[in-house]
């Protein structure tokens, strides 16, 4: 029963409920979408790392647009700028959209760059010292230098110019040395920073020497100076590019060039001896009885007693350079023996066989006298005297005439010039020590030519290379035979030096107002002036001639020796002319550079000297055997120098050959000195000023002498 009521109630009650009438539901209020992107703090600090961008916030949609895509990707990946670079502060954009509605935020961002991490140059610069591949093994060719290598800028220095050059061309050392290092100086720059690096950089040893053909050769005199007979030789192409001679074939070759018979000629095992004795001479007795030199063909050196050897086993020129003067006081003070380590400059001595081999090019540097020498043209050899080149006339065109022009001069035979070069200029060069320290392989290597070039550019840089030396005894003679003048660029380059000479031989005795060659007369006949613009071997006889008109004259007090625009010449003829100044000995002195001698002389000449008072006019184009007659005649004070200054010289000049065939001109070893054995290369004061611009007018010349 109670079921039942319970039943009706709750029927009751849901009938009653259902049919109520509905209330009305209020709408729902969204949030703005302004406000919802407010809500968004992913960019409120800098950014450092990737960040995720949502898809939706708050139920809404959002599309992200960066406006520096460089730094923040749509996606939300961050690359961070570089420290140098500073903070990245940018915009992105969000678009929100709700069914059709539609709301863009934009949000300042700040990615924050990288911290400051200094980088690890020295890790940076060893993994690049670990990168060069002339490092792994012993070089024999040019190396390449890296210039650039990332943002690091490379430079290296040689420190070891005897085999390696600073443009990196690879110097090989005997095979008998075997390899050796060359240390080299690498500049690294990075971000201004600069960091040096000592290498060592192993350089291979040349092949063993060997012998490439050996053929006989026509050998033909051309000397006038010298009477040497054509005859042939027998010589050998060696594989390091120059020709190899047979030492007692090439004495016997040369034989009236030089006292072949008065030498004697030894032979122990691989040592051989070449001695001139001496006949003990009363008047002037000397330390020493003989010269000698040593060819030590195991140990590849050379050892001379004296450096007057080369130039003692000269035979007499068949002109007298001499005549009219008398020596009658000699002493040379020597040294140690002089001791030639080849193997420095890549240069052997070979005993094969039943032969003694050395290069061709040091035994006419060794056997020739120094006034006469053997040119090897490819097809034949060639004598000829120093005084007939220096005319540069035929002669000298006609050493070069070969087949070999126009044809490519070989490697070995370019790198063999460049060391034959530093053995001559670092022992027979007369302004060695004003040059270098100590071999002139460092002045090479810091020079800019191309001495490994083809024949055009190789001629060129030896050409060019003399003229660096910038003094005026050192000149370029003759291009070698692998090529023709017209192909080279023989233009050249002077330095502050030789421009100096030149400008002032030009306007002071080439357009200046300079007196010609003669005598001439000033101050009412008072004063004689003798101007002598060289000194030749005809000379002596003019200056008869000039002191001839002046005594004549009988009012002469004075004489002026006008060596103004004098450029030097023969030291004997100009001894001659020194001898109408003074009947006092000619008192001469000069040391060698070679091995350290000096020699003082006293000559005497044919010549009564007339009673005169004798006064020297110089000026900066006085070179030579002028310069020497102005100190030779200061230090004896027999006569007062006046003008300007001399330019100086003082050495005699000689002849290079180079192996490739040029030719050059340089100061010999023996070095003009004054009475205190100091070098007079750079010329002598005067006694009396002159201004440069009235250095030939007749008041000043005057006023010099009678102030």
């Amino acid at each position: 029963m109670k079921k039942r009521i319970l039943f009706m109630l709750f029927l009751m009650v849901f009938v009653l409920v259902g049919c109520q009438e509905p209330e009305e539901t209020p709408s729902e209020t969204l949030t703005p979408l302004s406000e919802i992107a407010q809500t968004v703090t992913l960019f409120d600090q800098p950014l450092t790392a990737n960040i995720s961008l949502p898809s939706a916030v708050q139920g809404v949609g959002v599309s992200w647009t960066s406006l520096n895509q460089a730094r923040l990707s749509n996606a939300g990946a961050v690359t961070r700028p570089l420290h140098e670079e500073g903070d990245a502060v940018f915009v992105i954009e969000g678009l929100f959209t709700r069914d059709d509605e539609v709301h863009v935020e934009r949000y300042d961002v700040t990615v924050l760059a990288e911290p400051f991490v200094p980088r690890d140059y020295e890790a940076e610069i060893d993994a690049m010292i670990a990168s060069f591949e002339f490092l792994s093994e012993p070089q024999a060719e040019r190396i390449i230098w890296p210039t650039q290598i990332d943002d690091a800028t490379l430079s290296f220095s040689s420190l070891s110019p005897t085999y390696l050059r600073n443009d990196g061309f690879v110097l090989q050392p005997l095979a008998r040395l075997g390899d050796a290092n060359a240390s080299v100086e690498v500049t690294f720059t990075i971000e201004g920073e600069v960091f040096t690096r000592l290498l060592d950089v192993a350089i291979a040893a040349k092949p063993a020497l060997a012998i490439v053909d050996t053929a006989v050769y026509d050998f033909v005199s051309i000397a006038t100076e010298y009477l040497v007979d054509d005859s042939e030789i027998t010589l050998h192409r060696m594989n390091n590019g120059l020709m190899f001679v047979d030492v007692f074939d090439f004495l016997a070759l040369v034989d009236g060039a030089i006292v072949y018979d008065e030498l004697e000629l030894n032979v122990d095992g691989s040592v051989v001896e070449i001695v001139l004795p001496f006949e003990p001479d009363e008047d002037f007795p000397l330390t020493y009885d003989s010269y000698h030199l040593v060819l030590d063909f195991e140990n590849n050196t050379v050892t001379v007693n004296l450096f007057s050897f080369f130039g003692g086993i000269a035979q007499s020129t068949q002109t007298d350079f001499g005549a009219g003067l008398s020596l009658i006081s000699y002493e040379h003070i020597t040294y140690d023996p002089v001791v030639f380590d080849l193997s420095f400059y890549r240069l052997e001595l070979w005993h094969h066989e039943d032969q003694f081999l050395m290069p061709l090019d040091v035994a006419n540097l060794f056997f020739t006298g120094q006034m006469y020498d053997v040119y090897f043209n490819g097809d034949q050899l060639r004598g000829a005297d120093t005084y007939q080149l220096l005319d540069r006339g035929a002669d000298l065109r006609s050493l070069n005439v070969t087949s070999f022009r126009n044809t490519e001069i070989p490697m070995e035979l370019r790198i063999m010039t460049y060391h034959y070069f530093t053995f001559v200029m670092d022992h027979f060069y007369g302004l060695r020590d004003f040059m270098v320290e100590e071999t002139f392989y460092t002045f090479l290597a810091d020079l800019n030519h191309n001495f490994f070039g083809t024949s055009r550019s190789h001629y060129t840089a030896w050409f060019r290379t003399v003229y660096n030396l910038d003094e005026p005894h050192s000149s370029h003679l003759l291009h070698g035979f692998h090529t023709v003048s017209r192909d080279l660029a023989l233009n050249p380059i002077n330095g502050p030096r030789m421009n100096r000479f030149i400008g002032q031989l030009q306007s002071l005795c080439l357009i200046g107002d300079s007196p010609s060659e003669g005598v001439s007369f000033l101050d009412n006949d008072r004063i004689a002036m003798i101007t002598l613009d060289g000194f030749s071997a005809e000379t002596p006889d003019a200056m008869r001639g000039y002191m001839d008109e002046i005594i004549a004259k009988g009012s002469v007090q004075d004489i002026i020796l006008n060596l103004a625009c004098n450029t030097g010449g023969i030291l004997g003829t100009a001894w001659q002319v020194m001898g109408h100044m003074t009947d006092e000995p000619l008192t001469y002195q000069s040391f060698n550079i070679g091995d350290g001698s000096r020699i003082t002389a006293e000559y005497d000449t044919d010549t009564v000297a007339p009673d005169f008072t004798w006064y020297i006019l110089t000026s900066p184009v006085t070179f030579s055997a002028a310069n020497l007659v102005t100190s030779m005649a200061k230090d004896m004070g027999i006569a007062t120098i006046i003008g300007q200054q001399s330019s100086g010289g003082a050495s005699s000049i000689t002849t290079n050959i180079l192996p490739n065939g040029t030719i050059l001109i340089i100061s010999s070893a023996n070095v003009l000195a004054n009475s205190d054995f100091e070098s007079i290369e750079f010329g002598i004061p005067v006694d009396v000023a002159i201004d440069p611009n009235r250095l030939f007018d007749e008041e000043a010349l005057i006023e010099a002498i009678r102030p």
